[in-house]
C-alpha cells in the first residue's frame, strides 16, 4: 500500500515538473515568435522608408557608405568641428558628405548650414566680397543639433554649378544663438577630380 501511494506522488511530481517545464518551453517561443515579428517590421520599416527616398536622396545615403575621402579638410571653433567627408556627382547634380565633431561640453545647435560662393569685387577705392548661398536641391540625415561626445554625418545634393576665377566655394554652418561659427573652403580641383570624387 505504502509503495503505490508513493509510486503515485512520484508519478504526479514527475508529472507536475513537465507540465511546467512545457509551460516555460511555449513562453519562449512565444518569446522568440515575437522577437521575430519586431525584427521582421523594423526591416520592413526600414525598406519603408527607403521606398520613400527620391532617387537624389537615395544616392546621398550611398555616398555616406563609400570610404572617406579628405582626411585634412575640416575647420572647428569652439571644439565643434566639420570636416568634408566626401564628394559625389552625376549627371546633373554633385553631393557634399559633411561630417559634424563635437568635442565641447555644449549642446550645438544648428541654426544654418550649406555652401556659399564667395566673389571678390574690385572697386576704385576698395576689395570688397559678395557671398551668395546656394540652395540644395536634396539631402540625406539632416541635422539639428550635436551633442558633445558626437559625430554626425550628412549629405547635401545640389545642382551641376560653375566656378569663375573670382569665385570660391565655401561650406559653412551658424550655430543657433551662439558663435561658433565654422566654415572652410573648398577647392574647385577638388570637386571635379575624377581622383577624388565618387561617380554616382
Amino acid at each position: 500500500m505504502w509503495e503505490r501511494l508513493l509510486w503515485i506522488r512520484s508519478l504526479s511530481a514527475r508529472t507536475s515538473k513537465e507540465t511546467q517545464g512545457l509551460a516555460v518551453s511555449n513562453k519562449a517561443l512565444t518569446q522568440s515568435g515575437q522577437d521575430v515579428q519586431q525584427k521582421k517590421g523594423k526591416i520592413e520599416n526600414a525598406v519603408a522608408s527607403d521606398e520613400n527616398l527620391n532617387s537624389e536622396e537615395i544616392k546621398c545615403k550611398s555616398l555616406l557608405s563609400r570610404k572617406k575621402m579628405f582626411a585634412n579638410l575640416s575647420s572647428e571653433t569652439g571644439k565643434m568641428g566639420a570636416a568634408l567627408y566626401s564628394i559625389g556627382v552625376d549627371e546633373s547634380h554633385i553631393y557634399f558628405a559633411i561630417e559634424y565633431s563635437n568635442s565641447s561640453n555644449l549642446i550645438y545647435y544648428i541654426d544654418i548650414e550649406g555652401l556659399m560662393i564667395e566673389r571678390r569685387q574690385k572697386g576704385i577705392a576698395s576689395t570688397g566680397i559678395d557671398s551668395e548661398v546656394l540652395s540644395p536641391i536634396a539631402s540625406y540625415a539632416q541635422i539639428t543639433e550635436v551633442k558633445p561626445g558626437e559625430i554626425k554625418q550628412l549629405v547635401l545634393c545640389y545642382n551641376l554649378f560653375t566656378i569663375k576665377a573670382n569665385q570660391k566655394v565655401v561650406f559653412f554652418v551658424r550655430e543657433t544663438n551662439g558663435g561658433r561659427n565654422v566654415e572652410f573652403e573648398i577647392s574647385p580641383k577638388l570637386m571635379f577630380n575624377k581622383k577624388t570624387v565618387y561617380k554616382l
